[in-house]
């Protein structure tokens, strides 16, 4: 199992200039809140934030185990069902979303969620940061950084086990056929339980699962991703 992870960040820059109104020259030493609202119709017909309570509708891919005689190894012999990527609607989930929304809102206008933030104009009217003690800094403000983490993961596929059955060299009637056929099935019930645990990450929501050994499950992340 593979778990990638990747942040998206951008940047937001306000250069503000306050001029007196009278006189039409620079203001010094005007204070400044910046609030951003965040609009919520961004979200709207995106799957940027869904709830861990509601990961989507789970669409199962998973088939079912074949009961096959010793020495027939191969997955299409012992596995019956889509081998290719799961495609549930849970796979648009967010593992980034685990916490909480990502996007920070607010509806009172009167409650400021950045109680911190306060700049200061300066003699060229430009406003500034303001530094520890509350007087202005040499830094133009104001820049807010905004990040949104993508975290899924995906498989890289289930191969068929390798089983070291035993050679039998037996003169007479034995049980090697009961030993060897004992190992066939407890070797591929082991890989169907690794199977269902792949399953459980997709139904749980954020997870690309494919049986068939490659990168099929990782690109259709990537694609996500995209």
């Amino acid at each position: 199992m593979k778990i990638p992870l990747k942040t998206i960040t951008a940047t937001y820059n306000i250069n503000l200039l306050k001029y007196d109104s009278e006189t039409g020259k620079p203001l010094a030493d005007s204070h400044w809140d910046i609030l951003e609202k965040f609009d919520d119709t961004q979200l709207d017909n995106t799957e940027l934030d869904r709830k861990p309570d509601a990961p989507g509708t789970y669409e199962s891919g998973l088939g079912n185990l074949n009961q096959t005689a010793w020495g027939d190894d191969e997955i299409v012999f012992n596995y019956s069902g889509n081998k290719g990527v799961t495609e549930s609607d849970t796979n648009k989930y967010n593992w980034g979303n685990d916490v909480g929304s990502q996007f920070e809102t607010w509806d009172d206008p009167y409650r400021d969620p950045c109680k911190r933030d306060d700049n200061v104009t300066g003699r060229d009217g430009l406003l500034y940061e303001i530094d520890s003690s509350g007087n202005k800094s040499e830094t133009p403000a104001h820049t807010d950084i905004k990040g949104y983490t993508y975290h899924k993961g995906y498989c890289t596929g289930h191969p068929a086990p390798e089983i070291e059955y035993l050679e039998c060299e037996c003169e007479e009637e034995c049980d090697c056929e009961e030993i060897n056929q004992q190992l066939h099935d407890e070797a591929w019930a082991a890989w169907y339980e690794e199977v269902k645990k792949c399953e459980k990450l997709v139904e749980e929501g954020g997870f690309f699962h494919c049986i068939e050994p490659g990168d099929a499950a990782k690109e259709a992340m990537e694609a996500d991703r995209d």
